[in-house]
């Protein structure tokens, strides 16, 4: 330091005393050790000549000595700023003595580059974005100072990730916004704010997000998440709703995906395929059209459709199973099995476990378990080591405890756990949180269903739920409870109380015994018996020592009074004690489909004399008989021995003059026959109509014309006239004006009023009934074609092959024709109206494979 101090003593010594003066005393003051003396000799001289470039730079180099610049180098950097801007100022002959003499602007220079160096040295050794902050605010000159930037930015970052918030992140984006860790600093703080906002899992989190920050990467695994929880109680229409709330993000795209996938689902969705120069195309029958999808080597499930949901195809030595868009969903390579609902599971490699993955190929709709049993379109359970769990569609998880089975039937969920079984709705399983689980009580050891309402039982306790939302009916208690129409019937300690099909208790009493028929019961209380049908506000009266419940308008009861027969209405009919009765039924299946029931009850003395009482108790008829047979639930036909009677309860007592037999009801009509021909009652007109007939009357048009035969030939008449004479092999109805006849096996279609010819060159005529409609096949000499009930020629008769294809009422011609002369065959797809969908034309080869069904 000693050496440091006479190096300026010389310098100084050779200037001009008046501006080096305060420098040389301070300078002696140093080399005495008496720093602090010196300073103030440096600051005094500052005071006087704030000039004089001298006093700052010996400043400056003291402060950037060892022993001063950890401290003390900011202090340096200021005094070599002032030095170089004083010496700046001077004047050039001044400035000359000072160069003359060896201070000079390099002298400065060199000693500011020196502090700078010792600044840049400082932040380094603290290691701190602080210390650069600090070095890149005093120093912005330095030639370190890109350097310092660098680091400061590299410290700052790694300072912000060590503190892991969301605010550290957000403080380094927003001071260092230029800095190459900034967009890294702005994705982990998305992560972390997303985290820390979404900590909950809940659904009013994500969607709180989704509010604030709409257009971040983790709004899309937000509203993934949303759809999660909405999996956990949804349906179509729940699909639907989340698809447009959130159709910006790709949550909703896969909503919209399996929407669609389960509507067409619901009404099966096959492809129809054909083939042209090794390429196969699909067309979708329920759209009626094609797939944006050509593909080679297809395998159909039956030749030329594909009802799987996916499309099998040949690649190489393996076959690959793909969707509808042409997407892979998964080599063929190992033995796959198609389950409902869109599924394929698959074994993993090297493991006794399966995947799940769902046809339309999204990465969320996969899974991995023991085994799998597809519930509904929506959720499935999967067999994992512990037991099985139940899982939306989306693989989200709802049970917080395993269980040894579960099941779904009609729209109720079964789980059982040991011996016990435990119901719920899926609405039940609606979350809030991905975090809920669904806790079930296993309370039921058995179960039915009765109509709208699911019967339970747990050991000897029972209830009774609503089905449609597991409401409490009839709680649970130590009873057998029976349900009996409109009736529900609790018994417990050997009596039984009445409640309706409200489950509103009908009287507030308990019976002995209680009989059910319909709307009618029977009730024993302290040994009498009551009769009574409370959807005619009857009250219960306690008279019969006996009652017989033989359908719910009939019941049989004895007291004081004798046998009587009670019907609808308390109408009661007495009978003494050696008449005998019997209900009259019908075996033919055509009036039991009816919608009214067939009633009637025979009373007979023994004598034989016979009466017939409707089911209100009154009688329609009375005497005796040899033959009674029941036609419709309004009419019986009586053979006496001298007269045959039609009873009628509407119209009365017709005689049948000269009938040999009458038949069974059929299409409005009773056959009668007499002298050998076939007439027939009209139950609807209430008319006879005249015996003109070989055979049996057929109906053509309901109550006004019939097909009857005479000497082999067939013909139209109506109630009382011929409308078309008896020359035809076959009639067969096109509408109510128009038939096909065939005579000579030649067919030809005819209007029945007129009897004119409409076409005359026909080969076959072929009916085709598609539900309330028909469609006519037809064969002219050029082909097949096809006619509607209007006459209406829908596909011309030119093709060598029709063929009907009907997908839930949704009509499609299949149609063929061979050009022989041109070796071209023609394929052809056309609607129920006669459009056509589709039509091309094949060499054989292609031929061959398009027609091979």
């Amino acid at each position: 330091m000693r050496s440091f101090f006479f190096t300026f003593l010389l310098l100084f010594t050779l200037l001009e005393s008046s501006k080096a003066q305060d420098a040389l005393k301070a300078l002696k003051y140093f080399d005495e050790g008496d720093i602090t003396k010196g300073i103030e000799k440096l600051e005094k001289g500052i005071e006087k000549d704030t000039g004089a470039p001298a006093n700052y730079f010996v400043l400056a180099h003291l402060y950037s000595l060892p022993s001063f610049y950890a401290e003390s180098v900011d202090s340096a950097h200021y005094y070599i700023q002032v030095a170089d801007t004083s010496w700046n100022n001077l004047k050039v002959k001044l400035k000359k003595k000072y160069d003359r003499k060896g201070m000079d602007s390099l002298k400065i220079e060199q000693l500011s580059l020196k502090i700078d160096s010792l600044a840049f040295s400082l932040a380094e050794s603290k290691n701190s974005a602080a210390a650069f902050n600090h070095f890149i605010k005093v120093y912005p000159d330095s030639r370190q100072y890109k350097d310092a930037i660098l680091l400061r930015n590299e410290l700052a970052y790694k300072e912000a990730l060590s503190v892991n918030t969301p605010e550290a992140l957000a403080d380094f984006f927003r001071n260092y916004p230029d800095a190459p860790q900034a967009k890294k600093a702005r994705d982990v703080f998305e992560n972390l704010y997303y985290e820390e906002f979404t900590a909950s899992k809940s659904k009013e989190a994500y969607e709180q997000y989704i509010l604030q920050r709409p257009n971040t990467i983790f709004a899309e695994e937000a509203a993934l998440n949303l759809l999660k929880l909405a999996s956990t109680n949804i349906n179509l229409k729940k699909l639907a709703e989340f698809t447009q709330q959130f159709s910006d993000y790709k949550a909703a795209q896969l909503a919209s995906d399996y929407y669609n996938f389960v509507k067409s689902e619901q009404s099966g969705n096959p492809l129809l395929t054909h083939y042209e120069d090794s390429i196969y195309y699909f067309f979708d029958v329920n759209q009626q059209e094609f797939l944006d999808l050509k593909l080679k080597n297809v395998i159909p499930d039956s030749c030329k459709w594909i009802t799987n949901g996916y499309i099998e195809v040949q690649a190489e030595d393996q076959r690959r199973l793909l969707n509808k868009k042409g997407e892979l969903i998964l080599d063929k390579s190992s033995n796959s099995e198609k389950l409902s609902f869109g599924w394929i599971k698959y074994p993993e490699s090297n493991s006794y476990l399966f995947n799940i993955k769902h046809i339309i190929n999204h990465e969320l709709l996969n899974d991995q378990g023991l085994e799998f049993n597809m519930l509904n379109p929506f959720y499935y359970a999967k067999q994992e080591a512990k037991g099985w769990q139940l899982c939306t569609f989306t693989g989200e998880p709802l049970l917080k405890s395993y269980v040894d089975s579960i099941w779904f039937e009609n729209d109720i969920f079964f789980l059982k756990k040991g011996e016990k079984i435990a119901i719920t709705r899926q609405q039940s399983f609606e979350k809030n949180s991905l975090t809920d689980l669904q806790s079930l009580a296993f309370l039921y050891t058995d179960y039915a269903f009765l109509d709208d309402y699911i019967w339970l039982a747990s050991d000897n306790f029972e209830t009774v739920l609503n089905k449609s939302d597991l409401q409490i009916m009839l709680p649970l208690q130590f009873a057998t409870i029976t349900n009996k129409g409109s009736y529900w019937l609790v018994r417990e300690e050997g009596n039984t109380t009445l409640y309706n099909k409200e489950f509103t208790k009908l009287i507030d009493d308990r019976f002995q015994q209680v009989v059910v028929k319909d709307e009618t019961v029977a009730l024993e209380k302290d040994n009498k018996w009551a009769l009574v049908n409370w959807s005619k506000n009857q009250f219960p009266s306690f008279v019969y020592d006996s009652v017989r419940l033989f359908t719910d308008w009939l019941a049989y009861a004895e007291n004081e009074k004798g046998r009587q027969l009670i019907f609808e209405d308390s109408i009661t009919v007495q009978i003494d004690d050696e008449s005998k009765f019997q209900l009259l039924n019908t075996y033919n299946e055509v009036v039991l489909q009816m919608d009214k029931e067939v009633r009637f009850l025979q009373v007979t003395n023994e004598k034989g004399y016979s009466r017939i009482f409707d089911g209100g108790g009154k009688q329609v008829w009375e005497g005796e008989y040899v033959e009674l047979k029941i036609l419709t639930p309004d009419l019986i036909y009586i053979k006496k021995k001298r007269e045959d009677l039609l009873v009628d309860l509407n119209k009365g007592i017709t005689k049948l003059e000269g009938v040999t037999a009458v038949g069974s009801y059929n299409e409005g009509l009773i056959p009668l026959l007499k002298e050998g021909l076939f007439g027939a009652y009209s139950v609807n007109l209430k008319q006879i109509i005249s015996p003109e007939s070989d055979a049996r009357l057929q109906v053509f048009n309901k109550d006004s014309v019939y097909i009857f035969k005479e000497s082999g030939k067939l013909g139209l008449c109506s109630n009382s006239d011929i409308i078309v004479d008896a020359q035809f092999n076959k009639i067969l109805k096109l509408n109510d004006r128009m038939a096909f006849v065939e005579n000579s096996n030649k067919w030809q279609l005819i209007n029945i009023l007129t009897q004119d010819s409409l076409s005359d060159n026909l080969q076959t005529v072929e009916v085709l009934k598609v539900k309330n409609e028909n469609y006519f096949k037809i064969r002219e000499d050029k082909g097949f074609g096809i006619l509607n009930n209007k006459a209406d020629l829908i596909v011309p008769a030119i093709f060598n092959s029709l063929t009907l294809y009907n997908h839930k009422d949704q009509l499609l011609w299949i149609a063929e024709r061979n050009l022989e002369e041109l070796d071209y065959k023609v394929l052809a797809y056309i609607n129920k109206d006669g459009e056509i969908l589709f039509k091309q034309g094949f060499s054989s080869e292609e031929f061959l494979v398009n027609s091979c069904d």
